[in-house]
């Protein structure tokens, strides 16, 4: 494979990738991978992974490869080309005799350098419009079986079918989730090996792939021990230099576990909810300006806090009487626990306040009223 046809396969790859020999010559690397690290296609060519990680890292590194850990992701700094490092997750494949690696960025800082970037570990919906090929078997015939190997060591699932929409390529990824025969799919189409439900649904999503003549991406639910309950789907239509559709390739990325995880957060963002508005109290957050940014409680109406009233500030104004509520929420946002009695409604109402910070390091106040 020449650097071509792999900035072609991973140019877009919204993470690094990389092959290096047995000595850990760097041999191709895409552009994201050199953009991290501030190197430029030429430079990083010149490069070996030792001149790169951390040393620190080098030792688990070293082991990943000699000891063939290919379910193991490790976690390494490799270094930038101004000094300072990048934290990130790797894991790599034996494609003898040369090594192939996978990773994503953490979200951390340079030690010593300021940096926000961060990388989405997913692939970039722009990997790809389109393919033109002259026939579906050009892309898998015996020149390319450095592209089988490296479609079968991908961690998702990856397939390829012709213009009657038959598989004609899944990846070991595919077969293992679908749970076909290895040797029995070729040329089968969905309705062979799903059921007609999902058979429709991906047939549909084909379809509407080859008629846009461009990459559809759309996530898809399933109940089926042969597909994953939750996928990111990519479809990208084939064609030939005629401008013919003569196939399709097909990626999908497992997200049950952020879907789990979604659920669970969102029962708990429920159940959470569902106290706070049944408390025989309240409970307010106001903003450094005096913006109500949430209120909750069965007292709230008590404080007289309505959807029209979104500065407590200006509203309390009004009522000079309240003079001494406005002025201890002040003090609160400047730091200090406050609490305060006062009339409102005809209802004697107690508000403690406490200073903390909002997730843009800003001061800001929780109220917690109850009725007297």
């Amino acid at each position: 494979m020449d650097n071509k046809q792999f900035e072609t396969l991973f140019g877009r790859f919204s993470g690094i990738a990389l092959i290096f020999d047995e000595s850990e010559k760097i041999l191709l690397a895409n552009n994201t991978f050199c953009e991290f690290l501030g190197y430029s296609q030429n430079e990083i060519l010149k490069l070996s992974i030792d001149d790169i990680i951390s040393m620190d890292d080098k030792s688990q590194f070293l082991d990943m490869l000699s000891l063939d850990y290919y379910n193991h992701d490790i976690t390494v700094k490799f270094y930038h080309k101004n000094g300072a490092y990048r934290y990130f997750s790797i894991k790599t494949y034996n494609l003898s005799p040369n090594i192939m690696l996978f990773g994503s960025s953490i979200k951390r800082d340079y030690s010593g350098f300021e940096y926000t970037e961060e990388l989405k570990n997913s692939v970039d919906t722009s990997v790809l419009d389109t393919l033109k090929v002259n026939d579906i078997g050009e892309l898998f015939n015996s020149k390319t079986l450095q592209l089988r190997l490296i479609f079968d060591s991908m961690p998702f699932d990856i397939w390829v079918k012709d213009s009657f929409h038959r598989y004609v390529y899944m990846n070991k990824s595919l077969i293992k989730h679908s749970h076909v025969d290895e040797e029995n799919y070729y040329l089968k189409d969905d309705f062979d090996i799903y059921d007609n439900d999902i058979a429709n649904e991906f047939l549909a999503s084909d379809q509407s792939a080859i008629d846009l003549k461009k990459m559809v991406q759309f996530t898809f639910e399933a109940n089926s021990q042969k597909i994953l309950t939750w996928s990111e789907v990519m479809k990208i239509p084939i064609y030939n230099d005629n401008g013919n559709n003569v196939g399709l390739i097909g990626i999908a990325l497992d997200i049950s576990d952020y879907k789990r995880l979604e659920s669970n957060l969102n029962e708990k963002i429920d159940r959470l909810e569902f106290i706070l508005k049944n408390i025989h109290g309240a409970v307010v957050q106001i903003d450094h300006k005096g913006d109500i940014l949430y209120a909750s409680g069965q007292i709230v109406k008590a404080l007289g806090i309505t959807p029209t009233h979104k500065n407590l500030f200006e509203y309390y104004a009004q009522f000079p009487e309240n003079s001494e509520l406005i002025m201890n929420i002040k003090t609160t946002l400047n730091g200090m626990k406050t609490e305060t009695i006062y009339q409102r409604n005809n209802t004697t109402i107690k508000l403690s306040c406490f200073p903390v910070l909002d997730n843009s390091g800003n001061n800001c106040v929780i109220g917690y009223a109850t009725i007297l």
